[in-house]
């Protein structure tokens, strides 16, 4: 349910550890992919029902890594009332170190490339239905778009986890937990977020790189242009996602005074690395150093860092 901080409360739920779901549907789901073509063009199959098999499976893959990304800022919920055997409280802040285990699930299978590589003749045979009746979905590509079908989980996801729900949970749970328990705070969230989705850039070093082997992926790229602009929604205090139709700034959204803080301190600290990045100069001159796409991409996210930096400076000037 849409709100619901019960990360628990799912529909198509089939398991009662989301992290364990999650790493058992990536597991059936990654021995299921290689076997795909086989099984569904037997008998004289057309390609198209590959094509709808891959589809289902990637959905499957991105809603359990959802129901893990509930646990970011979760609460367990329970209607137990006080004198019920074994009751429990209405509310159970989610344990910090099942929060952290759900960022590292998601670094891994979403935010990573290496759960879509699949061999080039793969995706090559994903083709779309040319019957075309009452019964077949419209398409506006007959090949696969794949890197639009990753995008949209990566989305959600990012979304899920930097929503203002979440964000407020998380600062208010801090003081739903003892002085000495473990506590997965706004800031361990934001610093995980950012470290993992600019590995590339936090952990650079010099290489030879071209089209063939970019220093950043292009899924990655994708990833890394989506994070970034939730990043300087947070540090613009809300304003507007991508798509939606009503701008709506500050405590309209109820993002918390911290995440703003901290998104601004993230993407300044993100700027200084691309800084460095961009002005490393190749060892010999034959090498190449960063390829034409991934300069293009690091100097997009300075600008639109520079400038957002550029906003904020006005907005708070008397």
């Amino acid at each position: 349910m849409a709100g619901d901080p019960d990360p628990l409360s799912n529909r198509y739920d089939l398991g009662n550890d989301p992290i364990v779901f999650a790493e058992q549907r990536a597991k059936v789901i990654q021995g299921l992919i290689p076997k795909l073509i086989d099984r569904f063009t037997a008998n004289d199959a057309g390609y198209d029902r590959v094509r709808h098999a891959f589809g289902v499976l990637l959905g499957a893959h991105g809603q359990a890594n959802f129901f893990a990304a509930r646990l970011v800022g979760g609460l367990y919920s329970s209607r137990s009332h006080r004198d019920d055997p074994q009751a429990q409280p209405p509310f159970r802040v989610v344990q910090a170190a099942q929060q952290r285990k759900a960022m590292e699930l998601l670094s891994e299978q979403i935010f990573s490339d290496k759960s879509y590589q699949f061999p080039p003749e793969f995706y090559n045979q994903l083709v779309s239905t040319r019957w075309l009746h009452w019964g077949s979905d419209n398409v506006d590509r007959q090949d696969y778009p794949v890197h639009e079908a990753v995008l949209k989980w990566q989305q959600r996801i990012l979304q899920q986890l930097l929503d203002a729900r979440t964000l407020t949970r998380l600062a208010d749970n801090t003081m739903k937990v003892g002085a000495k328990e473990d506590r997965f705070t706004t800031s361990e969230l934001l610093r995980q977020l950012v470290d993992s989705i600019y590995s590339e850039i936090f952990e650079f070093k010099g290489a030879q790189f071209n089209d063939q082997k970019p220093a950043i992926s292009s899924l990655r790229r994708n990833l890394q242009r989506e994070a970034l602009g939730e990043l300087l929604r947070l540090a613009l205090g809300g304003g507007m996602r991508s798509g939606t139709s009503v701008t709506r700034f500050g405590s309209s959204l109820g993002i918390p005074p911290d995440a703003r803080s901290l998104a601004n301190f993230h993407i300044k600290r993100l700027l200084v690395k691309v800084k460095e990045v961009l002005s490393e100069k190749p060892k010999q001159v034959e090498k190449m150093g960063l390829d034409d796409a991934s300069r293009a991409h690091l100097e997009d996210v300075q600008r639109r860092i520079e400038a957002v930096l550029d906003v904020g400076i006005m907005v708070s000037s008397p």
